[in-house]
This record gives C-alpha cells, structure tokens and sequence, in this order.
C-alpha cells in the first residue's frame, strides 16, 4: 500500500444572507469548513479539496453538516470557489455556492469576502448571501494547515 501527500486546513466565513425581495431583513449566516486535498499532485492540477463542516443560517439552519468541495484557483485564474450541500431545519435539501474573485491590487478585501447564493433542490435562487473572513482569525486559520498523508491500495492490473 502506498500513501499519498496532500494538506488540509479549516476556514470560518461570517456574514448575512437576504431573502427575496432583497430589501427584506438580513439574517446571520456562518459556516465552517474542514477542507482536505488527498492528492497534493491532483490538487495542482484541478485546485480542488473536498470540504465538510457546518452551517448555521438564522431561521433557516442550525448547525447543519454540510458536504462539498473548493477549487483554489486564487494566482493565475484569481478565483476561490466555494460550493456546499446542507439540510435545513424543515427537510430542504439546499445548496451553497459562492466565489471569491481575487484582486491582487486589493487583497485584503478581495480575499475575505466571498458573494454567494442559497439554491433549492430544483436550482432556484432562494437567498443572496453575504459572507466574511474575520481577519482576526487569520494566524489561527493559517496554523490549521496542516500536511496530510493519505493511504492509497494499488490498483488490480
């Protein structure tokens, strides 16, 4: 059996989400994610790591599991993408997807603020969703990275 290098770390984004219309009342919205790339050399082709975690949507879902994945493209393609499935309280299936669109000229803000939305199982925008990287939490966020080996069985021939 062989292993495998990769790396994981784990990230807090706080924010608000809005329901249609958008001039209805904002409401708290966090998740925290666990991410892991298996595969450091993959990772460098495709940017991504499988995330999971939880998410905590004020009226919508409290402390919800969730399961998705990133794609870290933030150098050259200058993106973070982020996407995520969770429950909500009443059953829903919902889904997360947002991205940050990184700005090297303006860094600090382009890094820790990530625009997304809520979507239901049919696809359909239910929220806008607002959320923040509390840059106090950034050496604590930046000790979470960790290297990761991964055992890996030989495939049959």
């Amino acid at each position: 059996m062989t292993t495998k290098l990769g790396f994981r770390f784990n990230e807090n984004m706080y924010g608000s989400y809005r329901m249609p219309p958008e001039t209805g009342p904002e409401r708290r919205f966090m998740f925290h994610i666990d991410a892991v790339a298996g595969d450091l050399l993959q990772h460098w082709r495709d940017g991504r790591v499988d995330a999971t975690g939880f998410v905590e949507a004020e009226g919508l879902a409290s402390h919800a599991p969730i399961k998705g994945f990133m794609i870290l493209a933030p150098w050259v393609a200058r993106f973070i993408h982020y996407e995520f499935t969770f429950t909500s309280d009443d059953g829903r299936a919902l889904r997360f997807a947002g991205e940050k669109t990184i700005r090297h000229l303006h860094p600090v803000r382009t890094w820790q603020t990530l625009p997304g939305e809520l979507f239901d199982a049919g696809g359909n925008t239910i929220a806008s969703v607002l959320a923040l990287f509390d840059r106090r939490e950034f050496l604590s966020f930046v000790r979470t990275f960790k290297p990761t080996r991964v055992a890996v069985r030989p495939q049959a021939a």
